[in-house]
């Protein structure tokens, strides 16, 4: 769908795998020529992006063929991705994804110091029992290196609740903020800078574009189950195995039942991109579940990171926020007016319906507040 308003048009559109027709989250809608700040699709595969004139749209994700849309040609369709070509890996003696695995944490190290400044966006929303209940959103600046963001900067926040939960995740951004690094200073991260062989075997799952410049290793991390206490993470990491780049992170965080009977699981979506010899932080998507034992009570924090632009430096240094130092969400909030025209015009990742439902319910109970 392609509708104009104020002079410029506003092209709607879906991403779907080509085989299965289902949706692709994540996938990076960007200008050709780079000019205009892209945006990514939801968990529904949808995306909106303002267009000035007629240009190419680039739609690409990690395990897909790239596919380059003529605006001036295509008012608005589904979008459909080819996945890339495999390869399974040939049986060799030893294990080579362990040599693959300390290679990309060697690189990583030595780009620990390359630092980038963003323009970037939040988005959580809350859940319980499947019936929504919170919503937080905020433009932010950040600065971030392959140890995750290290510093960041709120610019616009909203922020809503309809009532107190019995459960509740109070640091959830600042985990979010920890999950988008490289490199994991945590036993329990894929890539753990200190003996990563301890909590975790390594298997190359499969090969994406063999042989070409841009081949990808897509690699199995799978826990050693030493505890039953311990939290774990099992899933894929994908890497650029010509250069020993991380581009990406997919899988799932397991936490037991512990003290309070409440037992967790974490799914999380990370990709990073290339930038000269280093890769930088792409987005994040960040699922939180958790459940009560002998009980039906579940609580769901959903939330998404992306950036959308990249800059020189902060743009002031007033309200640079340490990640490390704060523990509550809160604590970033400020009681000053919402600006409805703001939140309905400037959103980079656009609402699913059931977000927009939830946001039009808080808009008519007077809920949103903390407009920075």
């Amino acid at each position: 769908i392609a509708f104009s308003s104020f002079g410029q048009t506003v092209f709607r559109g879906k991403v779907v795998d080509k085989l299965s027709n289902e949706p692709i989250s994540g996938a990076s809608i960007r200008f050709e020529n780079g000019t205009q700040n892209g945006t990514i699709s939801n968990a529904g595969g949808e995306f909106e992006i303002k267009v000035f004139e007629n240009k190419t749209l680039i739609i690409s994700h990690i395990t897909y063929e790239k596919v380059f849309l003529d605006l001036s040609t295509n008012l608005g369709k589904v979008i459909s991705l080819n996945p890339l070509s495999y390869t399974h890996p040939e049986a060799i003696v030893g294990n080579p994804a362990n040599v693959i695995i300390n290679a990309t944490i060697k690189k990583a190290i030595i780009n620990k110091n390359k630092q980038h400044y963003f323009k970037s966006f939040y988005q959580k929303t809350s859940l319980r029992n499947d019936k929504y209940k919170k919503l937080h959103e905020m433009f932010f600046e950040m600065k971030w290196s392959s140890v995750g963001i290290e510093f960041w900067r709120p610019e616009k926040v909203r922020y809503a609740e309809l009532n107190k939960s019995n459960h509740t995740f109070k640091n959830f951004i600042f985990a979010a903020f920890n999950n988008s690094s490289i490199l994991g200073f945590y036993p329990n991260r894929p890539l753990f800078a200190d003996k990563p062989f301890e909590r975790y075997t390594y298997k190359i799952d499969k090969y994406l574009n063999l042989g070409s410049e841009n081949e990808i290793v897509v690699i199995k991390c799978s826990p050693i189950f030493n505890s039953k206490s311990k939290n774990y993470f099992n899933g894929y990491l994908f890497i650029d195995s010509k250069n020993d780049l991380l581009l990406g992170i997919k899988g799932e965080y397991t936490q037991p039942y512990n003290g309070n009977k409440w037992k967790a699981n974490t799914f999380v979506d990370i990709e990073f991109e290339k930038f000269d010899d280093h890769t930088i932080f792409k987005f994040l998507h960040y699922k939180h579940v958790s459940t009560r034992k002998y009980s039906f009570q579940k609580n769901t924090e959903d939330a998404w990171i992306i950036n959308y632009a990249k800059i020189n430096d902060f743009s002031n240094m007033s309200d640079v926020i340490d990640v490390s130092s704060v523990e509550d969400d809160l604590l970033f909030l400020k009681n000053s007016p919402y600006v409805k025209e703001f939140w309905e015009n400037n959103i980079p990742i656009i609402h699913s319906t059931k977000e927009k439902e939830i946001i039009k319910y808080f808009e008519k109970k007077g809920s949103f507040k903390g407009n920075f």
